[in-house]
């Protein structure tokens, strides 16, 4: 009976090292599956975020495209940066004058920092432009309301007309009505 105690003592030793390797392997591999799991759910993140970028980069990117025309139309509001833009704003202003049968001259080109809170300071500037007219009553309001009707932000600072009652510049010039206007302009720097 001896015998069989110490042989049934041996193989309850060796059930007992062998549950606890296995334990110990249970452990170590429910070690490496977790940690497996966050690099995996790391990766995961990784891509969800990497995913959404795209949809939003691609969002932006149809965004523009669709933008595309109202942008441009803004952006010819504004006189361009270039001394081009300048010249090429005082030549239209100068056309709508002819057109409109006035006499035109323009006394003053001033370029000011933008005080507008809505417009970046940094991005845009004030033109301000004086301008002599003369003609008949009916043309400068036409040339007016051509000059407001202009693809320009324009502001009117002062629109000063009065009757010419100067009978030599009168006669010579056919100015029946003469004025000045400041007008204010958005150009960009």
């Amino acid at each position: 009976m001896h015998l069989f105690e110490s042989l049934f003592k041996k193989i309850l030793i060796i059930i007992v090292v062998l549950c606890l390797l296995s334990l110990a392997v249970y452990f170590l591999l429910l070690k490496d599956i977790q940690k497996q799991n966050e690099i995996s759910f790391d990766l995961i993140e990784k891509l969800n975020m990497q995913t959404r970028r795209d949809a939003e980069l691609r969002f932006i990117g149809d965004n523009l495209s669709s933008t595309q025309t109202e942008r441009y139309k803004i952006n010819s509001y504004f006189i361009s940066a270039e001394e081009s833009g300048i010249v090429d704003f005082i030549e239209m202003v100068e056309s709508l004058g002819n057109h409109s049968g006035i006499s035109l001259e323009v006394n003053s080109i001033l370029l000011k920092e933008n005080s507008s809170k809505s417009n970046p300071p940094d991005l845009i500037e004030d033109m301000k432009l004086g301008l002599k007219i003369g003609g008949d009553w009916s043309n400068i309001i036409y040339f007016l309301e051509m000059l407001d009707l202009a693809p320009y932000k324009i502001s009117f600072d002062k629109v000063y007309i009065e009757k010419n009652d100067d009978k030599i510049k009168k006669d010579k010039l056919d100015e029946n009505w003469i004025g000045i206007i400041n007008l204010s302009v958005l150009k960009f720097k």
